[in-house]
């Protein structure tokens, strides 16, 4: 099941859910629409069905969930998806809530939290109702979230800010970074690199090419130096910049030395300004959310060999 923070519903691809005995058939149905389907972030896709309420377990944690079973030709990856955005962001009709937010309320973890670390590579772990500190080094950086969860920041090059107060967007169910096609023909040009723009069905789109062994240093900085000034509570005092792993800046290798870059300009209609930070960004940091505090903490992750064994974190899913 892909683990997405963008979304907050939990839909089974077709043949994958069979109702049981417990199971109620809530005699409604569902029309899901997702964003950033396609591999450069971009595209939409429809998933209907009809909707049940059931027991979703993980690990020993369960709770009674609206779980939506997909029918025809689902766009989803895997088996299915798990949202895990905050409250106010399900599409299910009626009072559905998130699966976390729902292990929340039926009083199944400790703390209203969970984080996400991605590691290099396909390994990662989900970790619910805790802060493990044992996976990351030093201490949380630590950002107010806006709605869902997005937050306010800045955008770095070569660890300088160069733009305040953008509306960022993490979202791990959406494999590249996407930014307002304005914002992102600024950063290309900045770096050096080449930016192609073309109409597609969702709208204009900004891709990127540069040379595959220059890849820029880009990134987001927690809290925005605005919220760093006026920050109460949990949240940091300090901002910190948090790059895009220089890695990972290829989502495609073209020949003679020429590489499709991870970041891509789009605007959307209804988020004028909206950064998405999707997996790339993930990497290499481990993010807590916290629903309880309405925050949004980040640090950077211990290398997969010295990390302690004794750790309660959770694998993520293959889809994540």
């Amino acid at each position: 099941m892909l683990i997405d923070t963008g979304s907050g519903d939990v839909i089974v691809n077709p043949g994958l859910y069979v109702p049981g005995k417990s199971s109620q058939n809530l005699n409604a149905t569902f029309a899901n629409v997702y964003g950033t389907t396609s591999s450069n972030g971009t595209g939409n896709g429809m998933v209907v069905g009809p909707l049940y309420a059931d027991q979703v377990n993980f690990d020993s944690l369960s709770a009674t969930q609206v779980i939506g079973l997909a029918t025809g030709t689902s766009t989803l990856p895997g088996d299915g998806i798990v949202g895990f955005s905050g409250p106010r962001f399900t599409q299910f009709p009626g009072n559905s809530t998130s699966f976390f937010q729902s292990l929340c309320t039926q009083g199944q973890v400790t703390d209203c939290r969970f984080g996400l670390a991605l590691h290099n590579g396909s390994v990662g772990s989900l970790i619910l109702g805790e802060l493990d500190t044992t996976m990351y080094t030093g201490s949380l950086t630590v950002a107010p979230i806006l709605t869902g969860w997005a937050l306010t920041g800045d955008l770095a090059i070569n660890g300088n800010v160069i733009a305040r107060d953008l509306t960022i967007e993490l979202d791990s169910g959406t494999g590249t970074i996407v930014g307002p096609i304005d914002a992102v023909t600024s950063i290309f040009a900045t770096t050096g690199i080449q930016g192609v723009l073309q109409n597609t069905t969702d709208g204009p789109l900004l891709t990127g090419y540069f040379p595959c062994d220059k890849p820029p240093t880009v990134g987001f900085s927690f809290p925005s130096q605005t919220n760093a000034s006026t920050a109460t509570g949990s949240v940091s005092h300090n901002s910190t910049v948090f790059n895009i792993p220089t890695s990972l800046w290829s989502t495609g290798n073209n020949g003679g030395n020429n590489c499709t870059a991870v970041m891509s300009g789009q605007d959307y209609p209804n988020a004028t300004g909206l950064w998405v930070a999707g997996q790339p960004f993930f990497q290499g940091i481990y993010i807590d959310y916290n629903l309880a505090d309405e925050t949004v903490g980040f640090a950077p992750l211990k290398t997969l060999a010295t990390m302690n064994t004794t750790s309660t974190s959770q694998p993520a899913s293959a889809g994540y």
